[in-house]
């Protein structure tokens, strides 16, 4: 009886047809390079936009990934100065996890790296962006603040219009009033200002968004950055 039994046991393994190893799958997807630079100076801890500039960064930003799942992305969070948190990667989920990390407690003020260093940012990004022939790359800075060194700022607009890499600007913060933030158990005031962001996308042949309360930013910033995979596609295989 118990050979019967086992024989009836094979005979329904059999049938079901077990494989062992591996499988591959392969597919041909039209691709390019994000780097996102997000700003994280103590200025993006005003709450003049819900919750509040920090936050709503991060939400964007991720925001924009998701609309965009071909895209490689690298993190590249800033003030005074940038510090790459992600290279590239495929790996969107792992992004996710990295933005949560991206406040202004990754830059002590003791050190001097407080401040907004957009400048610097966009040239780090553009070492990260090595370029690869036939691959659409992009620049997104996503700040609150004007970046007061222009011969940094200008430096990085000539670099990134000579490699031909857009540098896409996302404003957070409120520029018709100023908002209060505690530093040091003090109130201090700060402002929002946008026009370092307009200037770069504007010579690199991006645009630049204010961030709302809906998805209408992120939606005018993916539409757009469709143009960096148009004519590019790389084989993927898992």
């Amino acid at each position: 009886q118990v050979l019967l039994w086992s024989g009836l046991a094979a005979a329904v393994i059999a049938l079901a047809g077990p494989r062992g190893g591996q499988v591959e799958d392969k597919r041909v997807v039209r691709s390019g390079d994000l780097l996102i630079a997000i700003d994280c100076s103590r200025s993006m801890l005003a709450s003049d936009v819900f919750p509040d500039r920090t936050r709503q960064a991060r939400d964007k930003a991720l925001d924009l990934v998701q609309r965009l799942p071909d895209l490689r992305v690298a993190l590249l969070p800033f003030a005074a100065t940038p510090v790459l948190r992600c290279p590239l990667t495929s790996d969107h989920q792992a992004l996710a996890t990295m933005l949560d990390d991206c406040t202004p407690a990754l830059f002590p003020s003791a050190d001097g790296w407080q401040g907004t260093a957009i400048g610097r940012a966009v040239e780090r990004g553009l070492e990260v962006l090595k370029p690869e022939a036939g691959r659409g790359q992009a620049i997104l800075v996503i700040s609150d603040g004007i970046d007061p060194d222009r011969a940094a700022v200008e430096r990085a607009t000539a670099r990134a219009v000579e490699r031909g890499i857009p540098v896409y600007g996302l404003f957070i913060g409120d520029a018709t009033r100023q908002a209060i933030i505690t530093v040091a158990g003090k109130p201090v005031t700060v402002a929002g200002e946008r026009e370092t962001l307009d200037r770069i996308a504007a010579a690199t042949g991006a645009i630049s968004v204010n961030a709302g309360a809906d998805a209408t930013d992120v939606r005018a910033l993916a539409s757009h950055l469709e143009r960096i995979r148009s004519d590019s596609s790389i084989e993927e295989r898992t």
